[in-house]
């Protein structure tokens, strides 16, 4: 799972730590790479969630990355996550992260959101009903098992910013 952007509260980052590690108690195995800046103060918040969860060799908090390094990044991942919370300024827009992540043919995890009803549209990757790590976990086993699903999906968001989002 890659993730890249701001890091920032609200953005589901303490959420996904704690999926990982829901689904590895489920026998799935989850590595995540986390790109972005973060203030300090967050990046300690940050590290101390994730050994909390005990993901420590699971989760890699990379820093701040080029563009061509978040492309990088998503070409070695299976999955992107764009997360989002509810009082997220972002949370009803349509972020970059996730038009990239479709180019790159990456099929991407996303909470209801604006991104959400694109990603439904679409059929580019599973939309989750909240933040809550059951709901994260369960979608990450899902695509674990059904690497087909995961092929599609990526294959839907590569053809949509082909045909229609190529402004």
């Amino acid at each position: 799972v890659a993730v890249a952007g701001t890091l920032m509260p609200g953005r589901g980052l303490e959420d996904l730590f704690h999926a990982i590690r829901r689904a590895r108690d489920g026998d799935v195995t989850v590595r995540a790479e986390i790109a972005g800046p973060a203030s300090k103060s967050h990046r300690l918040r940050l590290e101390s969630v994730i050994v909390e969860c005990g993901v420590q060799d699971q989760v890699e908090l990379i820093g701040r990355v080029t563009p061509d390094e978040v492309l990088d990044l998503y070409a070695r991942s299976h999955v992107v996550a764009v997360l989002y919370g509810d009082s997220d300024a972002a949370n009803d827009s349509l972020p970059n992260k996730l038009f990239q992540a479709m180019a790159a043919g990456r099929c991407v995890i996303v909470n209801q959101s604006e991104a959400g009803r694109l990603v439904s549209l679409e059929k580019c990757g599973l939309q989750v009903p909240s933040l809550h790590p059951e709901d994260l976990a369960a979608a990450l086993e899902r695509l674990h098992e059904d690497r087909e699903l995961v092929d599609r999906c990526g294959g839907h968001g590569r053809h949509a910013v082909e045909t229609s989002y190529n402004w």
